[in-house]
């Protein structure tokens, strides 16, 4: 991928970005609408990184996925008719967007709203109680062996996932290490098997792609267990660890 093609769609991001944004503004609150938008900002900030190591640009883009998302959550009162397969807890992406930035009050507040139950015919069970986990205990550095027994019950097969959770709770740092290594490998896997058979998204291919935001997100919540972040981590860049030299907006224009 050429840096003449990583620009084009950049501004192809803002630009639908920008028009969902509208969409919300004109029509109201949309769950689909707002977790397009919360995707095309994550991507908008890993592409800001990739073409010119644009700190500000990556952890604002985070920072409107994540503000959005819990703009979402707080709209459900009024507006009782969003739908809601986009709001079952496995969705919370833009959860991981706050912890990537390490932004905790921000991740709490989104964390506080998550509180809904989980949904078998929407949602797997596994991905429901990984969130469940990361929106509420172990965010705030709680073991909750109860939520971590629930995870493990319903697993069918082995999973980094409640590795990296379980080492944490046991601030066991070695686990976690290993735990991400795989939880990264397997992500990475993941990718070129859906490129092969031309089912990545084209925007997610050139931008995202290329940064582990999930990986971010439990290497920051790792440091809230007294598990110290790592030099050189695949797809990690260090920059991505940088804090912005320009404060967050708190206007989303909506």
């Amino acid at each position: 991928m050429g840096m003449l093609e990583l620009d084009i769609t950049l501004e192809n991001l803002e630009e639908e970005i920008q028009d969902g944004l509208e969409r919300l503004r004109e029509d109201g609150p949309d769950a689909a609408t707002v977790l397009d938008v919360c995707a095309r900002s994550r991507q908008l900030g890993c592409g800001l990184l990739l073409i010119d190591l644009d700190v500000d640009g990556f952890q604002h883009s985070l920072f409107q996925s994540a503000r959005l998302y819990e703009w979402l959550l707080d709209q459900r009162a009024a507006h009782p008719r969003l739908d809601t397969y986009y709001l079952c807890k496995s969705r919370a992406r833009p959860l991981l967007d706050a912890l990537a930035l390490n932004q905790l009050p921000l991740a709490r507040g989104i964390g506080a709203k998550l509180d809904t139950p989980w949904t078998p015919k929407m949602e797997p069970e596994e991905d429901f109680r990984y969130f469940d986990l990361l929106s509420g205990p172990l965010l705030e550095r709680q073991p909750d062996k109860a939520r971590l027994a629930s995870f493990e019950r319903c697993l069918e097969e082995p999973s980094a996932r409640f590795d990296a959770l379980a080492a944490l709770v046991r601030q066991d740092a070695d686990a976690f290490w290993q735990a991400l290594s795989v939880l990264t490998r397997e992500w990475e896997e993941g990718l070129e098997a859906d490129r092969r058979q031309d089912a990545l998204d084209a925007y997610f291919a050139q931008t995202e792609a290329s940064i582990f935001v999930e990986g971010l997100a439990l290497v920051r919540l790792a440091g809230r267990w007294g598990i110290p972040a790592r030099p050189r981590l695949p797809f990690m860049p260090a920059e991505a660890f940088q804090a912005p030299s320009e404060p967050f907006p708190e206007d989303l224009g909506l």
